[in-house]
This record gives structure tokens, sequence and C-alpha cells, in this order.
């Protein structure tokens, strides 16, 4: 199951095939048209939210509106090429498989989280700028359950754009998340140590 640009929506449901696909056509269009609609359904949801729970009073021009999508959609591209490029140095330059070192693909990482890395970013937006959406269980067990699947897409495409095997695509995922975690703890107790002192 895939689309030409819609695989930012198919990616939740046949993730191997889409990066398969992403990974040899070896093209970043269809993969910004995708990022580029889902800039856009993110940013239409993202102020019906805001709305929604009355944080502020949204008067829009369509023209404004239009300027919003466009910016939230370079701010994608920015942030998934920073990120694309960090990962593919970490597993090309820091990770050996036996005495090989994964070979560096940096156009098809970028392809590939196109599809995935706007959803963590609308997720820890939403999580961040909607504070109401903290005290919601049913919000809370939504996005436990939409991180784990995004954790087995991002192995996936680890897998896909690697090359390498299912089970070692979880443990380097498995790793990041753990330093993630870590640094995140991390910063969390400084800021507090900070203020104490």
């Amino acid at each position: 199951m895939r689309s030409r640009f819609f695989n930012g929506f198919l990616v939740f449901f046949s993730p191997d095939s889409i990066f398969k696909y992403t990974k040899k056509a070896e093209s970043a269009f269809e993969p910004l048209v995708s990022l580029l609609l889902f800039a856009g359904f993110s940013t239409i949801l993202g102020l019906k939210l805001i709305w929604f729970f009355n944080l502020y009073e949204l008067n829009l021009l369509f023209s404004t509106a239009l300027l919003i999508v466009f910016i939230v959609f370079f701010i994608f591209i920015l942030l998934n090429a920073a990120i694309s490029g960090l990962l593919d140095w970490i597993y090309s330059c820091g990770i050996k498989l036996g005495k090989k070192s994964i070979p560096s693909d940096f156009l098809g990482s970028f392809c590939c989280h196109a599809y995935i890395m706007p959803v963590w970013l609308f997720l820890v937006s939403m999580y961040l700028f909607l504070p109401d959406l903290k005290q919601s269980s049913l919000f809370a067990i939504f996005a436990v359950l939409l991180m784990i699947r995004l954790l087995d897409i991002e192995a996936r495409l680890v897998k896909a754009v690697y090359e390498l095997r299912l089970i070692q695509s979880y443990v380097l995922v498995f790793f990041q998340l753990i330093c993630i975690v870590f640094g995140a703890s991390l910063a969390y107790f400084s800021r507090d140590i900070i203020k104490y002192f």
C-alpha cells in the first residue's frame, strides 16, 4: 500500500513497502509534497484545537493561514534535515557491525524521515502548547500508543535505509530512545538544580 503524495498518512499502515519504494526512488520530490500536505493538515488541526480549548482568539485571513502553513512546512524541512543528518552521521561514524561501518545515506534518511518526523513534532508541540491536553487521560493513552507505533516505524526505517536486519534496527532505536530519555531527564533535573541555587 503506497501512494505518490499521501505516504505521510499511509506509512502507519504499510511502512516497509513505503520505505523500500522511497529508498529505491532516490528522489526528494514526493516526500516533500507529502510533507507539505501534512504541514497543511497539522496546521489546520492545531488551529482547530487552539480554538476548541479557547487559548487564543483566532480571526485569521486566508492569506495569513496559508503563510502559517508554509512556515510550518519550512520548519518541518529544516528540522527533518537536521535530525536526519545527525542520525545519519551517528550511524555511519559511530556504529560498526562486525568490522564494517554502516554506510552513510543522508538522502534516504531525509526522504524516509519526512514521513514520520512531522508526526513526532506535531505530537510534541501539542503537548507543549496545549496544557489542557496534559490533563486528558484519553490524550495520554493515544500519545503512548502513537509513540510505540512511531518507534516501530523508526526501526523499520533504519532497516530499509541502512539495510540492516530488523532486530538490529530495534536495538539501535532502543539505544537512541534511552539516550533521548537520559538527556531530557538530565536537562529537567539540571533546571531544578539551577533554580534551587
